[in-house]
């Protein structure tokens, strides 16, 4: 990538982050313990290995995110895909169906 496609895409997901207000949704949650306005605040666990803990932390550092949002957003991007395959595959369909012959 050229320097000047590098600091346009730079300037422009900035802009896009800073307008979305994530940084305020950091401060909030860091402040506000178990209540963001209507939203209850979860605290999702999950054993992982000590070699993706290392390279989650090493990513984040890297991208300087924080943790939090690093695996809230790959969390919702998962969901994403799942409802979207589930959708393709006509998973629901099938639960539908089940539910409608009791």
């Amino acid at each position: 990538m050229e320097y000047l496609d590098e600091l346009l895409t730079s300037a422009i997901l900035n802009k896009k982050i800073a307008l979305r207000g994530d940084y305020l949704m950091e401060s909030v949650i860091s402040e506000s313990g178990e209540q963001v306005g209507e939203f209850e605040l979860k605290n999702v666990c999950a054993k992982v290995t000590s070699q993706l803990s290392q390279q989650i932390d090493d990513c984040v550092q890297v991208l300087g995110v924080s943790k939090r949002k690093f695996l809230e957003a790959a969390m919702i991007e998962a969901c994403r895909k799942a409802e979207d395959l589930c959708e393709e595959l006509d998973l629901y369909k099938l639960y539908e169906q089940k539910d409608s012959s009791k």
